[in-house]
C-alpha cells in the first residue's frame, strides 16, 4: 500500500530541496527522519515534517507500522514564483524570481502482511472503549519519539557554524 503526502508552496527553491530529497529515496522512513535530523541544509526540516506527517497518516488511517515503511518515491516540482524587481541604472529594472517548490512523498510498506497481522488484533474505531485510544495513542507516540531520538544529536535550527564564521563585512 502506498501512503502519499504533499507539501505545497515551500518557500525554498526546488533545486535546493531536490539536493536534500535525493538522499531519501529507498531509505526506511525512520532512518530518513534520522538522516534529515542530521542534515544542516534548510530544506531538511520541512521534509522531516512531511515524512513524519506521512507516517502519522499511515498509522492512523491504515494501521501501518512505522518500521515497515520505506520512502519509495520523492518528487520535487516547481511551485509558484514571487516576482520581485531590482532597480538598475537609467531607470531600468531586472527581475528576481523568488521560487517555491512542491514536494510529493510516497511511502510504501515493505511487508503488507505485517500490517494485516497487527490490524487483526485491533478493534474498529466505533467499537473501541473510550479509554483505550488515548492509551494506545500515547504508547505509539512515546515509542515513535524514543526511536526518533536514538541519534542523540540535537539540530540547531537558525544558527549554523558556517554563517557565524564568514562575515560579509570586513572588521
Amino acid at each position: 500500500m502506498n501512503i502519499e503526502a504533499h507539501l505545497n508552496n515551500l518557500r525554498i527553491s526546488p533545486r535546493k530541496v531536490l539536493m536534500v530529497a535525493k538522499m531519501l529515496k529507498g531509505l526506511p522512513a525512520q532512518e530518513a527522519i534520522v538522516q534529515l535530523d542530521r542534515e544542516l541544509r534548510r530544506a531538511a526540516l520541512p521534509l522531516e515534517k512531511l515524512i513524519t506527517s506521512a507516517i502519522a497518516n499511515a498509522e492512523h488511517n491504515f494501521q501501518a507500522i512505522p518500521e515497515n515503511l520505506i520512502v519509495s518515491k520523492v518528487t520535487v516540482g516547481e511551485g509558484r514564483k514571487l516576482k520581485r524587481w531590482m532597480p538598475r541604472a537609467q531607470g531600468r529594472a531586472t527581475p528576481i524570481w523568488k521560487r517555491m517548490s512542491r514536494v510529493h512523498i510516497v511511502l510504501r510498506e515493505v511487508d503488507p502482511e505485517l500490517r494485516a497481522a497487527t490490524s487483526k488484533g485491533k478493534t474498529p474505531h466505533a467499537k473501541r472503549d473510550m479509554s483505550e485510544p488515548a492509551q494506545e495513542k500515547a504508547s505509539k507516540t512515546k515509542s515513535f519519539s524514543d526511536s526518533h531520538r536514538s541519534g542523540n544529536i540535537k539540530k540547531t535550527s537558525g544558527t549554523r557554524s558556517s554563517r557565524s564564521i564568514f562575515h560579509r563585512k570586513a572588521v
